[in-house]
C-alpha cells in the first residue's frame, strides 16, 4: 500500500506541486541582476572554465571505440549535469521541513509533496544546463545522435533516489 500512495499522493497533488515548484523557480531568481538568466549563464560560465582546463591545460581527450574523439568537457558536462542534479536536492532535503514550517503546520497539507517539488526545481535548472550542452554540442560536433533520447530514462533511478 505505502508503494502505491508513493505515486497516487503527487499524482493527486500535482496541480499544487506545480504551483509551488513555479513559486519557487521565481522566487529563486527574484531581486538578482540577471534573474533568470543566470541558469543559462552559469552553465556557460562553467562551460568556458571547463573547456579551458581540460582542453588547454590538461589536453584530455576522449575517444570511442570506432575511433572518434570527443572532447572531454562534453562527457564530463554530463556527468556534471547528473550530479548537480542529485546533489541540489539531497543538499535541500535535510532542510525542508524548517524551510516550510507555514506548510508544515497545516493538518491536510501533504508533507511528502515537498522533496518533489525540489526535485522539480533541480529539474529546471538541470534542464536549462542540458539545453546549453546540447547547443555546444551542436558548435563542437554538430547534431547529436538519437541515443541522447535515452538520457531522461536512464536518469530516471536517479530521480527516484534523489526524491
Amino acid at each position: 500500500m505505502l508503494v502505491r500512495d508513493a505515486f497516487v499522493t503527487p499524482w493527486r497533488h500535482r496541480g499544487l506541486i506545480t504551483r509551488l515548484a513555479r513559486r519557487e523557480i521565481a522566487a529563486r531568481y527574484r531581486g538578482s541582476i540577471l534573474g533568470p538568466l543566470w541558469a543559462v549563464a552559469m552553465p556557460l560560465c562553467m562551460v568556458g572554465v571547463y573547456a579551458f582546463a581540460f582542453a588547454t591545460v590538461f589536453r584530455s581527450r576522449f575517444t570511442q571505440t570506432d575511433g572518434r574523439e570527443i572532447p572531454f568537457v562534453l562527457v564530463l558536462f554530463v556527468g556534471m549535469l547528473l550530479f548537480q542534479l542529485f546533489a541540489e536536492v539531497v543538499q535541500a532535503s535535510p532542510g525542508l521541513i524548517r524551510a516550510n514550517p507555514t506548510y508544515v503546520k497545516q493538518v491536510i497539507f501533504p508533507l511528502e509533496i515537498l522533496p518533489i517539488i525540489t526535485f522539480l526545481v533541480a529539474l529546471f535548472n538541470a534542464s536549462l544546463t542540458l539545453l546549453v550542452l546540447l547547443v555546444f554540442h551542436l558548435f563542437m560536433l554538430g547534431l547529436p545522435s538519437l541515443g541522447v533520447l535515452w538520457m531522461p530514462i536512464i536518469a530516471l533511478p536517479l530521480a527516484f533516489l534523489a526524491i
